[in-house]
């Protein structure tokens, strides 16, 4: 291993060679030749065995900078450096292990940081380039509800970087006996309104064997963000080598594997206990009591891609970042409050308008005061929801105008159906015999300020909340073949009726869709 930093020159006209995402290789800056990073290493082992000089002069990059005694500062996050192509000064910051020459431009890897901490066991390089990190994020805006007309216009992207960052990948085993409940809730056939809430005991022993669980190995990067990127595919692993850092962002870590340990026993730990009360099967899960250890077998460490940003947006800076292996990407996105308001209140208006209008109908049906068939009206409830909630909002909140426009049609069709239910003549000449009318009209306006704020709740929840998130546990990182149940015990607790979703156990949490599977097995097939 060489004691200094390195620049990766061209073997053709010894210019500045950079890692090309698009291409996954060593890319000259000046000829445009190209090498697969073995490629590269087998150049350098040649030159290697016949020249140290040559080999020097070949790939040497910057120097260390040396005190008075001429010792190498021994911290490597306060080393500063010197190309040796231009002389300029460099310092790559505390965690950095990559840079540019301000002068020259030489892309230079500090490998006397890998060296004196950790080299890299492994390393996931890059799959996906900056043309992709751009795509995403349109395709993201355009998912996006009520996103600001200008945002696109005026939003700037700062700081722009292709990092590979460092993790520790944890093989940890878990095991141990739990005492849990488990909730399972079903809508019942007979009575659409009504939930069947069943509630069992259990307890447990097993094991359960993770593989490769990661943890971001850096304080410069939020946990929320490497972990909303998860999961990483560490199939596609390959030998660590410093061409693939060669143009592009890396850092060395500051927290070693014992302080990121506790991160990754917290999840290890859920998926456990997950896992032991079958939580998979049902919608809810509480684990009462516990003796579990978690127990490390071997800790790699290796260089993850990461594409991050911020966008700057009137004057506040949203998070955008992209898994450079996956292209999976997480991201924070400014709410029009106009939008978001006036659609969320415009549609509610004519929802329950038209609502009110088909109870209308159905009580003329059943009375047999009017004549038209009942399938029109469910017809039209149906359609009527599917277009205005689903499509409409996406299709007219694309800028102010059209939302605007969407607001002033819905409002006026509102109108037209009320006075088609209610006869609003009556507002104008007031009578006595038609108070009945002044009570529908009441109660019309008492559903549309309840159906406005419930909805504006709920959507302000949805478009506010931050999306990026932790995960909770290592579900991604478990094969079944590394588990295993004993002595596993279901004990009905109680049965009722309502007609709530909440969970009717203590300390519930709540089990993904996603991962729910057979929800329409009996129990007796947990038994076995």
């Amino acid at each position: 291993m060489h004691e200094v930093p390195k620049h990766s020159r061209c073997p053709s006209c010894a210019g500045n060679m950079e890692f090309d995402i698009s291409a996954g290789k060593l890319r000259c800056m000046s000829c445009n030749v190209t090498f697969t990073v073995p490629e590269y290493e087998k150049i350098l082992r040649e030159k290697e065995s016949h020249s140290e000089t040559a080999l020097n002069q070949f790939i040497s990059g910057a120097s260390a900078d040396r005190d008075e005694n001429g010792q190498i500062e021994k911290d490597v996050t306060a080393r500063s450096y010197t190309c040796t192509s231009c002389g300029g000064e460099m310092s790559p910051g505390a965690l950095g292990a990559t840079d540019h020459c301000p002068f020259c431009g030489n892309a230079i890897v500090f490998i006397d940081k890998y060296k004196d901490q950790r080299m890299p066991d492994f390393i996931i390089p890059f799959k996906k380039d900056r043309n992709y990190f751009y795509k995403k994020f349109n395709e993201l805006m355009d998912d996006r509800l009520f996103l600001p007309d200008k945002f696109r216009e005026q939003a700037t992207f700062e700081n722009i970087k292709a990092v590979y960052v460092p993790f520790w990948l944890f093989k940890v085993k878990v095991e141990g006996t739990v005492q849990f409940s488990v909730e399972m809730q079903k809508k019942l056939i007979s009575n659409r309104t009504r939930i069947k809430h069943t509630v069992y005991n259990g307890k447990s022993e097993g094991a359960v064997t993770l593989q490769n669980v990661p943890q971001d190995a850096t304080s410069e990067i939020a946990d929320d963000i490497t972990q909303a990127l998860e999961p990483y595919d560490t199939r596609e692993v390959t030998d660590f080598s410093f061409g693939y850092l060669s143009g592009l962002d890396a850092s060395i870590y500051d927290l070693d594997d014992q302080s990121c340990f506790r991160y990754v026993k917290i999840r290890s730990v859920d998926t456990f206990e997950k896992f032991i009360a079958n939580a998979d099967k049902f919608d809810y899960y509480s684990i009462s009591s516990a003796d579990v250890t978690c127990t490390p077998k071997y800790i790699n460490y290796a260089l993850f891609p990461i594409w991050m940003t911020e966008v700057n947006f009137n004057g506040q800076s949203y998070r955008y970042a992209m898994n450079g292996q996956t292209g999976k990407g997480i991201e924070e996105f400014p709410v029009s409050q106009f939008k978001k308001h006036s659609s969320i209140w415009a549609s509610c208006f004519f929802l329950s308008s038209l609502y009110f209008y088909i109870v209308i109908g159905l009580l003329n049906l059943a009375t047999g005061t009017n004549k038209t068939p009942i399938w029109i009206y469910i017809l039209l409830s149906f359609l009527t929801y599917m277009i205005v909630t689903r499509c409409v909002i996406k299709w007219t909140c694309k800028s102010n105008c059209s939302a605007i426009i969407y607001d002033a049609v819905l409002i006026v069709a509102s109108f037209f159906i009320m006075h088609l239910d209610i006869k609003t003549d009556f507002l104008f000449n007031f009578q006595l015999e038609n108070i009945k009318y002044y009570f529908n009209f009441a109660a019309i306006l008492a559903f549309h300020l309840l159906a406005g704020f419930s909805s504006n709740r709920y959507v302000g929840k949805q478009n506010l909340k931050n999306l990026i998130h932790n995960e909770h546990n290592a579900d991604s990182y478990r094969s079944e073949k590394d588990c295993w149940i004993n002595n596993i015990y279901f004990e009905k607790a109680f049965e009722t009726k309502n007609s709530r979703y909440t969970p009717l156990i203590r300390n519930a949490k709540t089990v993904k869709p996603e991962n729910k599977t057979n929800m329409n097995r009996t129990i007796l097939d947990y038994y076995n």
